[in-house]
């Protein structure tokens, strides 16, 4: 469940090595607003499920820059919409510890497989860049870092981006346990 092509087309990447083959669906879910992640991933699961009726998953992710208190958080795809790149690198002027994580949790509802939404949680920690660099990704891709490499996201092809990144491995945990469960999601 997605609106924003980028992280479909990350999904899709990585889950069609487990046989599973994600749909892009944009409804029109108010997303809660809270400090939380993992809160928003679920709830806007089951608002979706409700709607739908179908097997789904919905990912929430956010940019958590440790200097600026974690901010944006969850918070990262306004932030990122209203003061972007440019506003965060202004906000991290003067600040040397640059230090951020990505994280990423997937909410995943089948009544047929379990009665609760599951959680699959992905993170990375990096550093925010002094610049923006490179042009793939999207969001705030140009400005982070991952820990294990010396280019930015956006600076990465698709493919190594999904090796390594925050929504990667939550969509891994996924798909490693979908896949023994593939008969009730199809």
């Amino acid at each position: 469940m997605t609106g924003n092509k980028g992280k479909f087309e990350e999904a899709r990447i990585v889950l069609s090595k487990f046989g599973i083959e994600p749909h892009m669906i944009d409804l029109d879910i108010d997303e809660p607003q809270t400090d939380s992640i993992d809160y928003v991933s679920k709830v806007t699961a089951l608002s979706s499920f409700d709607a739908l009726k179908a097997p789904l998953f919905v990912e929430d992710a956010g940019l958590f820059i440790h200097a600026l208190r974690d901010f944006p958080g969850v918070f990262s795809a306004y932030v990122y919409s209203t003061i972007g790149l440019d506003g965060i690198l202004k906000l991290m002027e003067g600040i040397s510890d640059r230090t951020a994580s990505f994280k990423s949790a997937v909410g995943f509802t089948c009544p047929a497989i379990s009665p609760r939404v599951l959680l699959f949680e992905g993170k990375v920690d990096g550093t925010i860049a002094g610049s923006p660099k490179g042009s793939g990704g999207f969001g705030f891709d140009p400005i982070f870092i991952s820990r294990d490499s010396r280019v930015t996201y956006a600076q990465m092809k698709a493919e190594d981006k999904c090796k390594t990144s925050h929504r990667a491995r939550a969509m891994e945990s996924m798909g490693a346990y979908l896949s023994s469960h593939l008969e009730l999601i199809k």
